[in-house]
């Protein structure tokens, strides 16, 4: 049975904060539970991993998703999913991708291979973590789920490193989704903030010394990737976290910014490190291979923005720009290069149309200022300090993932939409939370030293405070 409605508080200027009857329902809290496994799996790869090591393929994803589904469906969170705007701009993309396989150049293969899988794994994922997270707690919950993925993830990079020298110097990996230096680049990049949440959020030395070592190695296996869009990822992470952070942290990464770069530069290998500064011919000791890279990329770029513009409704089709471009131009012999675009950007617009474009970006843009707003909300309370924590590394986490996949494939992946669904649940969760505090300090007394005109020190000493 589920249990009445509870008010957890009333402040001026708020009008009483009701938690739904599902909040303390014993199938949600179960369901939830497996939501957070399955978000664990998703980030960390663990999957992928069990399937490497056992030779076998458990299905976790199914194993863990589809009882999780069944409980959102079940205890009411459908609903709470499809409050916020981010879920909207994404579910839009998902259809709007739909529409576009009827155009599609090669129609079978964009549903099979893209759609599809993007409406069952990526869409569905998003309806699990807003459906199921309710209230601050459990957004700290999430928050600390992907917190332990990004370690889980910085193990699979300890031990499953590619030995081979297919990519000559560059870290990769032996297997999965983002076993391409770049794409593990990227992921790392999307991991680094929520190991800086556990610096400022925990309470424990051993954490925190654990954290930033954590940091250190992930910086330092991004750079061995020899990835160029990491780098600049990692540029644009520490200009916002310049802009975002305090005076403090500001000193600190002035700091500690310097030895990492000593740090690299002993250890990364020099012909990676090479191809990481190679942007230009013009440039001393350029790699060849990073300059044919570049000359190919710009290629494509131009391709992808061309193929916008000549199909702008629907695009050539999900999944297909590699295709329509290697069949339709002479670049190498009688056909194309048959690479994608290596932008998330020009791949939606190439292959989805202008509205798949504006879809995309506006689940961005929505996420984005749900953390924002909430951010700028939080900063000025002392009471919301481990909100704004969280909410400055989700900032982070967007402006590295943004950038890193100027650069990448990484249109029809989860991360963009995992996102979205985390900032549905911070958008319903935090009035309620703040209202909580409210109500919290209002019940607290007031020293007369927070009276507003005591606040000057000779005031303080003609009526006695100190």
């Amino acid at each position: 049975m589920a249990a009445k409605p509870r008010v957890v508080g009333t402040t001026a200027g708020f009008s009483p904060v009701i938690l739904d009857n599902n909040r303390f329902n014993p199938l949600r809290s179960f369901s939830l539970f497996l939501g957070l496994a399955l978000v664990f799996l998703r980030v960390s790869a663990f999957h992928q991993v069990q399937t490497v090591l056992m030779h076998a393929n458990l299905k976790l994803l199914y194993v863990v998703g589809i009882p999780a589904l069944t409980g959102t469906v079940l205890c009411g969170g459908l609903p709470r999913a499809f409050k916020k705007s981010p879920t909207w701009y994404w579910i839009g993309f998902g259809v709007w991708m739909s529409v576009a396989c009827l155009a599609s150049t090669w129609r079978s293969d964009s549903v099979l291979r893209i759609t599809l899988p993007y409406l069952r794994t990526n869409i569905i994922f998003m309806v699990i973590v807003a459906g199921l997270i309710v209230g601050w707690k459990e957004c700290v919950s999430l928050m600390r789920c992907l917190a332990f993925s990004a370690f889980a993830t910085l193990l699979v990079a300890r031990l499953f490193q590619n030995a081979t020298d297919a990519y000559g110097d560059r870290f990769t990996l032996d297997f999965g989704t983002v076993s391409n230096s770049n794409d593990f680049a990227c992921h790392l990049a999307f991991c680094l903030p929520f190991l800086y949440w556990a610096v400022l959020s925990s309470k424990s030395i051993v954490i925190k010394l654990i954290s930033l070592a954590g940091i250190a190695y992930a910086v330092l296996v991004i750079f061995r990737t020899g990835s160029r869009g990491g780098l600049i990822a990692i540029i644009a992470m520490c200009i916002a976290f310049m802009l975002w952070s305090s005076t403090a942290q500001r000193l600190a990464l002035l700091i500690i910014a310097p030895i990492v770069c000593i740090g690299v530069i002993s250890i990364v290998p020099h012909q990676t490190l090479m191809r990481i500064v190679s942007f230009s011919a013009g440039e001393a000791q350029a790699s060849a291979e990073a300059l044919e890279s570049s000359a190919q990329r710009r290629y494509l770029l131009q391709k992808s923005i061309e193929y916008t513009f000549k199909f702008p409704l629907f695009g050539v089709g999900p999944g297909e720009f590699a295709s329509y471009e290697g069949g339709h131009n002479e670049v190498i012999g009688a056909h194309g290069t048959w690479h994608a675009t290596h932008n998330s950007f020009t791949e939606v617009s190439s292959e989805c149309g202008i509205p798949g474009l504006l879809f995309y970006v506006a689940g961005l843009v929505a996420s984005f200022r749900v953390f924002y707003s909430t951010y700028k909300r939080a900063r000025p309370r002392a009471d919301c300090v481990d909100i704004k924590n969280a909410m400055f590394c989700l900032m982070i986490c967007m402006v590295g993932y943004c950038v890193a996949t100027f650069f990448l494939n990484f249109a029809y992946f989860f991360y963009p939409v995992l996102l979205g669904g985390f900032a549905v649940v911070v958008a319903s969760a935090m009035n309620e939370e703040f209202a909580r505090r409210d109500a919290v300090a209002a019940s607290r007394p007031v020293e007369l030293w927070q009276v507003p005109g005591l606040q000057n020190s000779w005031v303080r000493t003609a009526t006695g405070v100190v």
